[in-house]
């Protein structure tokens, strides 16, 4: 006959027990599980998202008029210093509601010529502002569609020199 198979023998690294060994197989595991859930991204870019802003709050004393303070308050301003690796492309998504304005505008502070591109895209993935290698540069979209509006500094011209940039979006 046939003879029964064997167990397999596994050669355990020095000085860890067979309880630590299936631990370290286990985790191992459990990664890579929550490596396979996370969306991939292509190399050199980065996955920043920003949570939609809520609306306003409806107004607790009757009916939206002009003294509403709501009406002519500003809309969100932020203001980032990024570091773009030579070589790399990293985008950030900015939600817009529909008929707001987005302004998006750049300038590299250091980092090489001391030039960068930078690309918006609408929701629908459409290049609103083209890339343009620049030391700054601005875009504004008065009466945008609601959704989210991708922005992208491009350092892939610069092989060597990474920069540093102030990015601004409202």
């Amino acid at each position: 006959g046939v003879p029964p198979p064997q167990p397999q023998q596994i050669q355990l690294p020095p000085g860890v027990s067979p309880q630590q060994f299936a631990a370290m197989q286990q985790q191992q595991q459990m990664q890579q599980q929550q490596q396979q859930q996370q969306p991939q991204f292509p190399p050199g870019h980065a996955a920043n998202i920003a949570p939609p802003t809520p609306p306003p709050p409806p107004a607790q004393d009757g009916p939206i008029d002009s003294s509403n303070w709501l009406d002519s308050a500003p809309g969100i301003a932020m203001e980032y210093k990024v570091h773009v690796d030579a070589g790399k492309e990293d985008c950030y998504w900015q939600y817009v509601h529909p008929g707001a304005t987005l302004y998006v505008s750049y300038q590299v502070l250091k980092g090489g010529d001391g030039a960068i591109g930078m690309a918006v895209r609408d929701p629908r993935m459409k290049v609103v502002h083209p890339y343009a290698w620049k030391a700054s540069s601005e875009y504004e979209e008065n009466t945008a569609q609601g959704g989210y509006y991708s922005v992208c500094l491009d350092n892939q011209f610069s092989r060597f020199s990474a920069k540093l940039v102030n990015l601004y979006l409202t």
